[in-house]
């Protein structure tokens, strides 16, 4: 029988990595908002950087979906909608100013 890897040591490793990308795309996310007000350009920005994590966290489902059916009467466009909302920018800030929370974890 074929022994699976242990991979529990990254897990930390792998939460630090999405904590620091998180913190850079909410600066980012506010300085294209910022510039958005004066320049065409920008304004398309963040529908367009939408677009593609939106599609990114649809190939994620569609790989869990590969190992694993939803829970019957869960669609496919359902299970991305609650994963974007999870993985927002929005989510990963509203915790910081109100609560207080530091960047890092």
């Amino acid at each position: 029988m074929h022994e699976r890897p242990d991979r529990t040591g990254r897990a930390p490793l792998l939460w630090r990595g999405r904590v620091e990308r998180d913190r850079l795309a909410g600066l980012a996310d506010v300085a294209v908002l910022a510039a958005a007000a004066s320049d065409l350009d920008a304004r398309r920005l963040p529908d367009h950087s939408e677009r593609l994590r939106v599609d990114g966290v649809r190939g994620v489902i569609d790989i869990l979906r590969a190992k694993s059916s939803l829970r019957p009467g869960h669609a496919p466009e359902r299970a991305t909608h609650v994963m974007v909302t999870l993985v927002s920018p929005a989510a990963y800030r509203a915790p910081l100013p109100d609560l207080g929370w530091p960047h890092a974890a």
